[in-house]
């Protein structure tokens, strides 16, 4: 028995290291930005929200061309071809560099327009430092990218360790330089780990540019990349709105709601990730919509053991901390308490991988797309001062939850269809 059992810890050592790494960067990311927050003025941490807002809209840049390299780079390993994987590697990264240029152009003109309109230094500031993280931003979700399709969640797993260290060890600056020590704070925060991932993906970095090739990325790509913008919208779609009707400064009041979301995606991501490739290598191998019920199986599981209890944790928590720690912040605790319940929804609602994998994704774009509409459409409509951020919340929540109902119950039939052929 203690042979079988040493045996299984050798053989998914890495996964459970990849697990580990998740907790506790999630845990250092969340008490990283209370820190913040009990530093910085509501004002001033809305500015870093509202222009880091950008970041999340820029996911269209690529075309579907990562979305493709994510579904077909892990594929090509499971099924032997490894010559073909990495020519692939090779085209996205230069893909990656590309986008990652156009993302700080066009972080650049977020920077000229907000010059031009606003009268709040703080916020043309942090949207100046917004431009590298744009374009870390990219080429960093590509290096994951192919080391996920590797299986090499040993060294994302350290890397990551690394990022929580940082983040801990850079809050002095913000302490002692308030705005300014935020700013260069982010910027390591984004540089370091494109540094760390670079070293393991030498061998993806060589300048490849083939037209058809990307033209297939982009075919097999674009409406799960579809999908995935509008989830990453949606994800940001509360402080959008309230920066849209009420300003940057009551995005500053809504942090709580943002930090308890960051904080469980930061655990949800990197797990949803991990199974996503690992679904397809097995859809590689076998063939069979019946090879999914086994991840979905897992991600469920994982869900329930590391993103709820997170989730629950952060808010009971914030009732009885905000008060005693922020005290600016008093004014969002409700809201951070909803955000919680609609993050827990939104991340059941990762079961969708099954349609990435399969193609099969027409449901949830149109379920994304009417949910998006919904949201934006009530919360536009809804007066001025009317729209509190309790409300906002509460919006988001029921949304998410209504999502998470159709498309898990989707999914179970999916599966089940799929296992009767």
């Amino acid at each position: 028995m203690f042979k079988v059992l040493k045996f299984r810890f050798k053989r998914h050592r890495d996964t459970l290291l990849f697990t580990c790494s998740n907790v506790f960067l999630a845990a250092a990311t969340f008490l990283g930005s209370f820190v913040c927050a009990r530093l910085l003025l509501p004002e001033q941490l809305g500015a870093f929200q509202t222009a880091l807002l950008l970041v999340s809209y820029l996911g269209f840049l690529p075309l579907g061309v990562f979305n493709g390299f994510n579904r077909q780079y892990p594929y090509l390993l499971g099924k032997g071809e490894f010559g073909a994987a990495t020519v692939l590697a090779c085209t996205g990264y230069s893909v990656a560099r590309v986008t990652a240029a156009t993302a700080a152009l066009l972080a650049i003109g977020q920077v000229l327009i907000l010059w031009n309109t606003s009268s709040d230094r703080t916020l043309i500031l942090v949207a100046v430092v917004v431009i590298p993280i744009a374009a870390f931003s990219q080429l960093n979700g590509l290096q994951v990218a192919i080391l996920v399709g590797r299986q090499a969640f040993g060294w994302i797993a350290r890397v990551q360790f690394a990022i929580a260290l940082i983040t801990l060890a850079l809050l002095p600056l913000v302490w002692k330089f308030k705005v300014e020590g935020q700013c260069i704070r982010l910027i390591l925060l984004a540089a370091v780990p494109f540094i760390l991932y670079w070293f393991k993906t030498a061998d993806a970095r060589t300048w490849h540019w083939d037209s058809q090739e990307i033209g297939e990325l982009i075919r097999r790509g674009v409406p799960i990349m579809a999908i995935g913008y509008l989830y990453q919208v949606f994800s940001v779609a509360d402080r959008t709105l309230i920066a849209w009707v009420r300003g940057s400064e009551a995005v500053g009041h809504y942090a709580l709601a943002g930090l308890a979301v960051a904080a469980i995606q930061s655990v949800y991501t990197p797990l949803a990730v991990a199974i996503y490739a690992k679904a397809n290598r097995a859809f590689g191998q076998s063939h069979s919509i019946a090879a999914l019920i086994r991840p979905v199986k897992i991600f469920l599981l994982l869900l329930s053991v590391s993103v709820v209890p997170v989730a629950i944790l952060i808010y009971y928590c914030l009732p009885l901390f905000v008060p005693w720690v922020l005290p600016n912040y008093v004014a969002g605790i409700r809201a951070g308490q909803i955000a919680c319940i609609a993050s827990i929804a939104f991340c059941y609602c990762g079961t969708a991988f099954v349609f990435n994998v399969t193609g099969h994704n027409w449901f949830y774009g149109i379920l994304m797309g009417c949910a998006l509409t919904v949201f934006f459409v009530i919360g536009f409509q809804t007066p001025k001062q009317e729209l509190t951020l309790d409300r906002v919340a509460w919006l988001r929540a029921g949304i998410s939850i209504g999502i998470c109902l159709l498309i898990n119950a989707y999914v179970m039939i999916y599966l089940r269809r799929g296992r009767n052929l």
